[in-house]
């Protein structure tokens, strides 16, 4: 697996007075990060491990990094894997997914906590936005990344196979679309992308026109989440890509995956998410929100000829319904009258 040693990243935010201040990182403290290949510039196509790049930039941490790595190197099927190593402990300290992560940097004080700047409250409704991303959208983009023949032919055989040797090229990713299919089996592709419109119309709102994070000057955690869930989705050039399309409606969320790239992955001589043009990815998602709008609205006011014949037989059906119901009358009041 190809090893890159990442520097830190400054933090140019002024701490908050909502908790106590931030722990400061010790210069020791460095970590290894093991996760799935990258490409078109991004150092890995795995939501949760990009999430956990930012992480560790968030919080000033030096790591190296690691791709082409397989779920299967842990017990639990879970990537990212981070070991941080610190010379002043006896054994590494071992982190295997996300959650895991999180739960680490938010409560060992040797380590700094991106939500130290956070209150009680923003603590909670951080964590129920984060739930909506991994619940509610991150089912739509693995269904466009594995379920999807022309995305997966993309992606699983021309990037991940090549980061592998035979026959794990071949047989990793077959294994893993098995578990996203038995994961999926019960949705239908228009609910996961309704679920997902729900999420990013709340992350949207709950942003707002803020310029900077989600919870003022400073990142956190739910910052984290949604970069990394979300330049996944618009940064990778798919065959096929409702979602993002979805995502493209919502300028202030592809303002601020811009952002979090511009400000913690394009530094002087720091090019792990390499050279992206965020000012094109605007331009473009602007372009495809606008035609979306309009294709939206030529649906609306568009009958199609099956509805114009559904349409017929309706007006057909209501005026046999009312002949029905005279003649009913007529014969009725005639039966009636020959009774007197």
């Amino acid at each position: 697996m190809p090893t890159r040693q990442i520097g830190k990243s400054a933090r140019h935010a002024q701490p908050s007075d909502a908790r106590s201040t931030s722990r400061m990182t010790d210069p020791n403290v460095t970590a290894r990060i093991y996760t799935e290949s990258g490409g078109w510039a991004l150092p890995t196509i795995d939501a949760d491990g990009l999430a956990a790049i930012a992480l560790l930039r968030f919080c000033n941490i030096n790591f190296s990094l690691s791709t082409g790595a397989s779920r299967s190197m842990t017990t639990a099927n879970l990537l990212p894997v981070v070991i941080f190593e610190n010379p002043d402990s006896v054994e590494p300290s071992v982190c295997a997914g996300l959650p895991s992560l999180i739960a680490l940097l938010t409560a060992n004080i040797t380590l700094p906590d991106p939500n130290h700047h956070l209150t009680p409250f923003m603590i909670a409704e951080s964590t129920a936005f984060a739930t909506l991303v991994t619940s509610r959208f991150a089912p739509a983009r693995l269904y466009e990344l594995y379920l999807n023949d022309s995305n997966y032919q993309l992606i699983y055989h021309t990037l991940l196979e090549s980061n592998s040797s035979f026959p794990l090229n071949r047989l990793l990713p077959y294994l893993n679309r098995r578990q996203v299919r038995r994961h999926l089996a019960d949705r239908r592709p228009d609910s996961l992308y309704f679920d997902a419109d729900i999420a990013l119309a709340a992350l949207s709102t709950r942003l707002g026109d803020r310029n900077r994070f989600f919870y003022g000057d400073e990142p956190s955690v739910l910052d984290a989440i949604v970069f990394g869930y979300l330049a996944t989705v618009l940064y990778v050039p798919l065959p096929c890509t409702e979602l993002r399309a979805q995502v493209a409606k919502f300028s202030n969320l592809v303002a601020f995956v811009a952002r979090v790239q511009q400000q913690f992955f394009a530094r002087d001589g720091d090019r792990l998410v390499g050279q992206l043009d965020n000012e094109q990815l605007l331009e473009e998602c602007r372009r495809t929100a606008a035609r979306r709008a309009r294709e939206q609205q030529d649906r609306e006011t568009e009958v199609s000829e099956e509805e114009t014949t559904r349409r017929k037989w309706n007006r057909y059906f209501v005026i046999a319904s009312a002949a029905a119901f005279a003649a009913h009358v007529l014969l009725a009041n005639e039966i009636e009258i020959e009774y007197e």
